[in-house]
């Protein structure tokens, strides 16, 4: 039968020492919040590229501006590498969430072992590193979402985040790709491929998890 971390975590907490296991909180802690930076940066810079690409292929060729201390100016070139970037920006914001969610599984199993008393309390919330894009509708960091629309927002939030805007941007910039170059351009075409892959790869890699986790789920039953 298929392990998830989860499983996995719970047999390691049970075969070392509270000494040890709290050692090893410390150093999962550290690594979390380094995990949580590099989603909120991912995000960013997804959301900031995405943007870029439809500012600067509609706009003249003289344009020049300057991002978070980058200098650039418009180019053929920067506008067919942007939806790249923007797609391989997409599967690692994807690949980081995911991850973000296995550091909290293996979280939880421990504190609930050896800090009970605080994890019934739900102080355990106040230690965990921002979630990100999944944190839309929490009260603090890492928390479960709150009842009713906040709940709803966040679903709505997370669907149009990970699947619509994805979907809709690859789609779009291709269009305007093919309608400025033309489809024989080289460029464009290594452009339009890259972007799908990766955000087909971002896109399957959900799906994978999440038929996985299911799956475990359902054989535990």
């Amino acid at each position: 039968m298929r392990q998830t971390f989860h499983d996995r975590a719970a047999a390691a907490a049970d075969a070392i020492s509270e000494e040890d296991a709290l050692k090893y909180l410390e150093e999962m802690r550290e690594s979390w919040e380094g995990l949580s930076k590099n989603l909120s940066r991912s995000t960013v810079f997804y959301l900031l590229t995405a943007g870029l690409f439809e500012l600067l292929i509609g706009s003249g060729q003289d344009l020049k501006a300057s991002i978070a201390g980058f200098q650039f100016t418009n180019s053929e070139t920067l506008q067919k590498a942007l939806p790249v970037v923007s797609g391989y920006l997409f599967y690692d914001v994807v690949v980081l969430v995911w991850r973000w969610f296995d550091f909290e599984d293996v979280f939880r199993v421990f504190w609930v072992k050896f800090r009970r008393d605080l994890y019934v309390r739900d102080m355990e919330v106040l230690l965990k590193p921002s979630s990100g894009i999944m944190g839309i509708g929490h009260r603090h960091p890492g928390e479960g979402p709150l009842p009713g629309f906040a709940r709803a927002a966040q679903a709505v939030f997370t669907i149009l985040f990970l699947l619509v805007l994805p979907i809709a941007f690859f789609a779009h910039s291709a269009f305007l790709l093919i309608q400025k170059f033309g489809g024989g351009d080289p460029l464009v075409v290594v452009s339009i491929s890259l972007s799908g892959l990766f955000t087909m790869y971002g896109l399957v890699y959900t799906f994978l998890i999440y038929k996985e986790d299911k799956f475990v789920l359902e054989s535990e039953r």
